[in-house]
């Protein structure tokens, strides 16, 4: 014969002295429709965690409300960039030079155009001249053989380009400058408009400087194509290009930096191909119709930090291992703020990292780590305003000590193994953090402070996940599980949660231990249709139940075990809600000064609650 249902209530004296009373007799004065009204929490019993009345919703004001969104700081157009002197121009018609000895011949003309002996201390100098009207042909075009390239130096200095007719919708096809296996070539203070652009290329191509050049209604603004690489673009006004603003194709080792980038119609730092080691850092990019940074292809080990992005449609593409985006500030992103793209699902990428980042205003997501990359990092970013602030779907993710505010979701995992999210801060969300299709490798959400949300962890179709150790206050639900196994809860402190603490749903063989939750105002756990859960050293404090709540609510849940908890100053302290909550059991547990102890909804036998259910020696004063 199964031991009969017993509970405890507190005398006027002492916590100590309880009687014991049959399941039948409680119910029999405890039914669920006659509860006292009063809130439990009179001046005798408050705490800390226990305000006597509402106004600890409302007073103080929530301070995170109060914290302005960051707007961008544009910086003024460069000055100083550009043309040194337009006075001192000369005419000149487009040259072609295909080798050293053409470029020497035209040294040695009288009044000539070009200067120098093509050394290093003595660099072939085109200077002070302008190039009008360009059409098919580059208004300087040099293309070396590979056996003169390396000891052949060029400069190229306030020199004018304007394609042909300058008033045409369409740039000219032609190049402002076309350099072909030239190395260590400087161009430098010039103006290029109404043409594609400044191209270099070419096997042999190595070390291009441009610098503080004036570029505007080109295709490509500066171009580079295959090479070795080792360009450096800095300081140079591009804007009101076709295409891009600065494009690399299969070219590494380059350096884009402090460079001023506006209205693009496509990138406005585009970059494919195998192009590993690239460098884009203090570059201004403003009103891209696409991407304002894109490092797509195999460009493994580049850095990109301390940009500054404003309207674009993607803010920061990122591919390739070992990638780092850092300190970058990206507003208005009507698509994604920070974007890892999607790699190879047989051979992920591994080791991108994005890295104190603030982020505002996307359109959908602030920063989404595709699958295809593995042991990404997503730490110290700040994310405002997005549809989701992080989504993750790559594995081994780590997204640590972020703080992301006023978003519909504030995170989202889909379908990923390994991901740990820890000591982040969410607020403002609608759902402050959501694990959905997590198995096959422990995901971890633990040491985060959720605040002031709809809702605040939320587990689906999961297996393994552990949710650990964090503080979860004024919302609507405090962790809602459904559709999971072998999920565990622990050391969770939720506070001021509307409608419940923790919510078991549709799940089974779930660890509930050692979490604590005070001001739920209708449901401190809820487990319905949930069954094998072990329940256990949990603590619900000050829980002032509406009526058909309690501080444990029980709806088709069977079979858990239910051991040395506490719930103390309830309105109602454990409701049993239907016939189907079978073989629970009650060990060891603590109910005390609560309105009322235990309950079974109307309509409800209690003694067939009594007889499907046990408690042994379930409800004792803690010593």
């Amino acid at each position: 014969m199964k031991p009969e249902i017993r509970a405890v209530r507190r005398t006027s004296q002492q916590h100590a002295v309880f009687r014991s009373l049959s399941i039948a007799a409680v119910f029999s004065w405890i039914a669920i429709f006659s509860f006292a009204a009063e809130d439990p929490q009179t001046s005798e019993n408050r705490n800390a965690d226990a305000p006597g009345d509402l106004m600890h919703l409302v007073e103080p004001a929530d301070p995170s409300w109060n914290i302005p969104i960051p707007v961008p700081t544009i910086p003024d157009r460069p000055t100083g960039v550009g043309l040194l002197d337009a006075s001192i121009l000369r005419e000149a018609e487009p040259m072609r030079f295909k080798n050293v000895a053409e470029i020497k011949a035209a040294t040695e003309k009288p009044d000539a155009l070009v200067e120098g002996s093509g050394t290093v201390d003595d660099p072939f100098v085109f200077r002070n001249l302008a190039f009008r009207g360009i059409r098919d042909q580059a208004a300087i075009d040099i293309q070396l053989p590979f056996s003169q390239s390396k000891n052949t130096r060029i400069l190229i200095e306030n020199v004018l380009v304007e394609g042909d007719p300058p008033t045409a919708d369409t740039p000219a096809r032609a190049y402002a400058f076309r350099l072909v296996d030239t190395q260590g070539t400087i161009v430098r203070h010039c103006r290029m408009s109404r043409c594609t652009g400044l191209y270099t290329g070419g096997s042999a191509s190595r070390g291009l400087l441009v610098e503080n050049c004036h570029l505007y209604s080109t295709v490509k603004g500066i171009f580079t194509i295959l090479g070795q690489g080792h360009n450096v673009a800095r300081g140079n006004y591009v804007h009101d290009s076709v295409e891009y603003g600065v494009f690399l194709y299969g070219s590494s080792d380059n350096i884009i930096e402090d460079n001023y980038i506006s209205w693009c119609g496509k990138e406005g730092i585009g970059t494919n191909g195998k192009a590993p080691r690239q460098v884009y850092r203090r570059n201004v990019i403003l009103g891209t119709g696409w991407t304002a940074i894109n490092v797509e292809g195999a460009c493994d080990d580049s850095l990109v930090e301390d940009n500054l992005v404003v309207n674009s449609h993607y803010g920061i593409i990122l591919m390739g291992e070992r990638t780092r985006c850092q300190n970058n500030k990206v507003f208005y992103s009507t698509q994604v703020g920070l974007y890892i793209h999607t790699g190879p699902k047989d051979k992920p990428r591994p080791g991108i990292a994005i890295r104190d980042n603030l982020v505002v205003g996307s359109g959908d997501n602030g920063v989404w780590a595709r699958e295809g990359n593995t042991d990404v990092s997503i730490v110290g970013n700040r994310v405002i305003q997005a549809n989701i602030g992080v989504r993750v779907n790559s594995a081994n993710t780590l997204v640590a000590e972020n703080e992301v505010s006023r978003t519909f979701r504030g995170l989202q995992t889909d379908g990923v193994t390994g991901c740990v999210i820890q000591n982040n801060d969410f607020f403002h969300a609608r759902y402050a953090v959501t694990v959905s299709g997590s198995a096959g490798g422990q995901t971890a959400v633990r040491g985060n402070r959720l605040h002031h949300s709809i809702g605040g962890i939320q587990v689906g179709g999961s297996k393994g996940v552990l949710i650990e150790d964090n503080t979860i206050s004024a919302v609507g639900m405090g962790i809602r599980c459904g559709g999971s196994e072998a999920l565990e809860i622990r050391k969770n402190r939720i506070r001021l949660a509307g409608y419940s603490g923790i919510r078991i749903g549709g799940s089974k063989d779930c660890v509930l231990e050692d979490n604590r939750l005070s001001n739920c105002r209708m449901r401190g756990i809820w487990l319905n249709d949930a069954s094998g859960h072990q329940v256990r050293r949990n603590a619900v404090v000050d829980n002032a139940s509406m009526m058909g709540n309690a501080g444990l609510v029980l709806e088709k849940a069977q079979a858990n075990v239910f051991e040395a908890n506490e719930w103390r100053r309830c309105n109602l302290a454990i409701l049993f809600k239907d016939e189907q909550c079978k073989e629970n059991v009650f060990k060891n547990s603590v109910l005390e000064e609560n309105g009322r102890n235990i309950a079974v909804l109307k309509g409800v036998d209690p003694s067939v609650v009594n007889e499907n259910n046990t408690l042994e020696e379930a409800v004792q004063e803690r010593k």
